[in-house]
């Protein structure tokens, strides 16, 4: 188990982004469920189309804003969730949320998590994109309060 961890980076173009995010997958196995935090445009959706791929994921990955949740199947199950419209005050039960985030056999990507109270106790671990520049960004690694596994 992996008490309280904390990982900085800074990107200084999109393919550093990139070979961050395909390092950083080696690292995820099932049973995971990351928060992703940023503004607009910070590179939440661009960070986890590398972890996807790089995880074995070949199709189209985009962010579930109005749909909640997309699933990618491949060699390594993928939901990828965006809560950035979620209504923090609606039923998490008639979502559906714990399938998704109890989810041993997956791994969850959460775009948003702040914006629900429910999701936070899921959360392993959370990464956090800031604009440094056109193409550079500052990138954070931080476990979370749920212990990381293994």
């Amino acid at each position: 188990m992996l008490d309280q961890f904390q990982h900085s980076y800074i990107s200084n173009s999109i393919e550093e982004t990139k070979s961050w995010a395909h390092t950083f997958a080696d690292f995820l196995y099932p049973g995971l469920t990351l928060g992703f935090q940023g503004n607009l445009g910070a590179g939440k959706t661009f960070i986890i189309q590398q972890l996807c791929k790089k995880l074995g994921y070949p199709g189209p990955i985009q962010s579930p804003t109005y749909t909640l949740v997309n699933e990618y199947p491949g060699p390594q199950l993928i939901y990828h969730l965006d809560f950035y419209r979620l209504d923090a005050h609606r039923n998490w039960e008639d979502l559906g949320m714990e399938h998704y985030l109890g989810n041993q056999e997956a791994i969850a990507l959460v775009e948003w998590p702040d914006k629900s109270p429910y999701v936070l106790p899921y959360i392993h671990g959370y990464i956090e994109i800031s604009h440094l520049g056109p193409e550079s960004r500052a990138i954070k690694f931080t476990t979370g309060k749920r212990p990381w596994p293994r």
